[in-house]
């Protein structure tokens, strides 16, 4: 496998222009001590909603990697696949999500729901792991537990067998994502998810659960901390026990993937990672795209327009940018400004409102989660768009650089 550091960062760049400012940040992170993979990250989704292709990502990064001189490992994630989709990826990542979500609660045929039930009851109706409670079920459990998962762990099986037709093991990293799922797991749901994977011989490097809580698109997590904690430790002494007693790698490791900002989870993860002396992979895909808007409206007058521009459109396609986004975003419309008050806000005023700065009377969440979906919306505007971006690439470049490493990288890896 290529040299994930025990700490990665999946990085988004909607539009292929911020590569260079993003392994800035995580340059930064070296020169504080802390080595970590900078991971770029697009969905199928995201680059048909712009039409762009992982051809142009991966330009845009050895680019900046040339630039910047960056000797370490870099990779490009083929994000939320599918036996559908893996084709669009599979000549040009190293780095394969993939997404189970769709296929939790998908039904198994009689042979299918045989196979692993016997598999599960080979290890009869408990089991004990190093500071956990003991795991218990029955038949009733465990056929829940396949309703619910069965048919999406053997379609993650058919996407790495496949993946591994294309591929050696060794070239790249595989992760497995339920954050889109329906359900939180448990910890014995995912000591029972790892288990199946490992006698399904489906080798792992990340795995990303469905935490309890909200993690909507662009602002901070909506939950419990204290469950949080209690989770994600009980997951992680679960992952521990798989590096040390299975078939899985040694280096396996929790993926905190979600489009999110996830600030108040940072310190406790902080705090986790030094405990369990583990690795960690973070997403936060999506942030970007709001830091080109920000630099946009500080750049000057024709960028502040745009974003104006932008915002009116957004307004009048909400209902259909929600569509794809439905489960992970929660606007309350009483809260946006209309479109002739926004039109008179001075850049000041529009840049505190979608800045994520939660202690700023003007930021406005609501606001913040409707320009995270609306990147398909500039995409349209084409090269007066692409145009504006090189006219303020500084001012971009500043803020994309500065929210990565100073509101993402610095409280979570340095503890800042």
């Amino acid at each position: 496998m290529p040299n994930l550091e025990k700490f990665s960062i999946g990085v988004g760049d909607r539009f292929a222009r911020e590569a260079k400012a993003q392994l800035e940040a995580v340059k930064k992170a070296y020169e504080n001590g802390i080595g970590i993979s900078p991971v770029w990250n697009k969905s199928y989704r995201e680059h048909q909603i712009i039409g762009s292709s992982p051809k142009s990502t991966i330009e845009a990064v050895q680019k900046a990697v040339k630039e910047l001189n960056w000797s370490h490992g870099y990779f490009l994630d083929a994000d939320h696949i599918s036996l559908k989709n893996v084709d669009f990826f599979i000549d040009i990542c190293n780095f394969f999500t993939i997404d189970i979500a769709e296929e939790i609660n998908a039904s198994l045929s009689e042979d299918e729901e045989r196979k692993l039930r016997n598999l599960i009851l080979k290890l009869g109706f408990q089991t004990q792991l190093a500071n956990l409670p003991i795991f218990q079920w029955n038949e009733s459990f465990v056929a829940n537990f396949l309703k619910t998962y069965g048919k999406a762990l053997l379609e993650a099986q058919k996407i790495y067998r496949y993946i591994l037709t294309k591929h050696s093991r060794q070239q790249n990293v595989i992760e497995i994502s339920m954050d889109e799922g329906p359900v939180a797991q448990s910890a014995q749901e995912i000591y029972l998810i790892l288990y199946l994977l490992t006698q399904l011989n489906v080798k792992l490097d990340t795995i990303a659960p469905r935490f309890a809580g909200l993690f909507l698109k662009g602002i901070d997590y909506q939950g419990n901390t204290e469950q949080f904690k209690n989770q994600t430790a009980d997951f992680l002494k679960v992952l521990q026990w798989f590096q040390k007693h299975s078939g899985q790698p040694e280096h396996l490791k929790l993926s905190l993937h979600t489009g999110s900002d996830k600030f108040s989870l940072y310190p406790i993860l902080n705090r986790l990672l030094n405990q369990f002396q583990t690795g960690l992979h973070l997403k936060t895909a999506g942030t970007t795209w709001l830091e080109e808007l920000i630099g946009l409206c500080e750049g000057g007058a024709a960028g502040l327009q745009f974003v104006k521009s932008l915002y009116r459109s957004a307004i009048a396609q909400m209902d259909q940018l929600l569509q794809p986004y439905a489960a992970i975003v929660r606007i309350d419309r009483q809260n946006l400004p209309l479109p002739d008050e926004l039109d008179n806000w001075n850049a000041e005023q529009l840049v505190r409102s979608l800045r994520h700065n939660q202690s700023d009377s003007l930021f406005n969440k609501d606001l913040r989660q409707l320009f995270h979906i609306s990147y398909g919306l500039a995409a349209q505007y084409g090269n007066t768009f692409y145009e504006l971006l090189e006219t303020y690439r500084s001012e971009i470049e500043r803020n994309v650089t500065e929210n990565l490493f100073d509101r993402h990288i610095k409280p979570l890896f340095l503890g800042g």
